[in-house]
């Protein structure tokens, strides 16, 4: 029996999911309560996206070897491919209960977590997992990366410092503590981590872009632009790429450079908001008032309180009046 499961193992591994099931359904046959035998049917219905049947099958493992780690994961995996995510993240409490020193497990609960929209559970989890292993530099990346898009700006900086502690080649977390200085004001700590991030990966286009907007923010307009160049050399088709260098081109005063981008930007993107400030900023530059107030208008349909564009918007009714 071990050997004919050894060879549905294999079997799966080739992809060859119909002669693999086939095989793990005759073992079933031969000795229904082997557990191992419906978990990899189970892993075998997964990978097929037989949903429900997969379902069906993981839990029927899980059902008979209720101590089983990898029965639990398969259930769990298989709650989640069906976009049942509560039910996932219980599945993987019982495997997190049955192997509690596996930080992995609590990570993989965050990642629920974070698909259902449940950020308190995610925090919740992510906290677990830090304190089970403060070792592994990629459970302080997550917690980071979690208060870094919650707005906790220094509780994210101080994970950061933990996880590059441990493992400072992480070029993505160099480019998010750079995130979290920029949020704090510090521009210029910012640009140096950005640098850092460059020099460890150099195809990383939002560290160019995000050097860009540190050295525009420090008014080394110039620079910004080399940098927007070299990001957009890396991904051409970028809209929010093209509206910082177009911006960035306004402030150089090279109008024409300047509308070209922004153009190219709303080709890509017609909604794009801040290409649409833009734009709206270079045609206003330009004497094109009636333009650059349609603009505006657009703009402000997609955010009301855009403070810029209804700023911009009055000056451009101001001069419009004067012309």
């Amino acid at each position: 029996m071990a050997q004919a499961l050894w060879q549905a193992q294999q079997l799966y591994e080739q992809g060859r999911l119909a002669e693999a099931a086939r095989l793990c359904e005759a073992i079933i046959g031969n000795a229904p309560r082997r557990h191992d035998a419906w978990l990899l049917l189970g892993r075998i219905c997964l990978r097929g996206q037989l949903g429900e049947k997969a379902l069906e099958v993981v839990r029927k493992a899980a059902q008979l070897a209720p101590a089983s780690v990898p029965a639990q994961c398969a259930v769990a995996e298989a709650f989640a491919a069906l976009g049942q995510h509560r039910p996932a993240r219980q599945a993987l409490g019982r495997a997190a209960r049955l192997a509690p020193g596996d930080a992995g497990l609590w990570l993989r609960r965050a990642h629920l977590a974070q698909q259902a929209g449940a950020i308190e559970d995610m925090a919740a989890d992510l906290d677990q997992a830090v304190a089970l292993r403060p070792d592994l530099a990629e459970v302080w990346l997550a917690r980071a990366d979690l208060r870094l898009h919650r707005g906790q700006h220094d509780a994210a900086l101080a994970d950061y410092d933990e996880a590059l502690r441990r493992a400072p080649g992480m070029a993505g977390a160099r480019l998010n503590r750079g995130n979290a200085l920029h949020a704090l004001g510090r521009v210029g700590d910012a640009l140096a981590e950005y640098d850092v991030a460059v020099a460890l990966a150099p195809d990383m286009q939002q560290a160019h872009a995000n050097r860009g907007n540190c050295l525009l923010a420090m008014g080394a307009v110039g620079a910004a632009i080399e940098c927007y160049d070299r990001a957009l050399a890396i991904d051409p088709s970028s809209p929010h790429l093209l509206s910082s260098r177009g911006a960035a081109l306004h402030g150089a005063g090279q109008l024409q450079a300047a509308l070209i981008d922004l153009e190219n930007a709303l080709r890509l993107a017609p909604g794009h908001l801040q290409s649409l400030v833009n734009y709206a900023n270079v045609l206003q530059a330009l004497g094109r008032h009636e333009e650059a107030l349609s603009s505006y208008d657009h703009a402000l349909r997609l955010q009301p309180a855009h403070a810029a564009a209804i700023a911009n918007r009055d000056a451009a009714m101001r001069a419009q009046g004067a012309a």
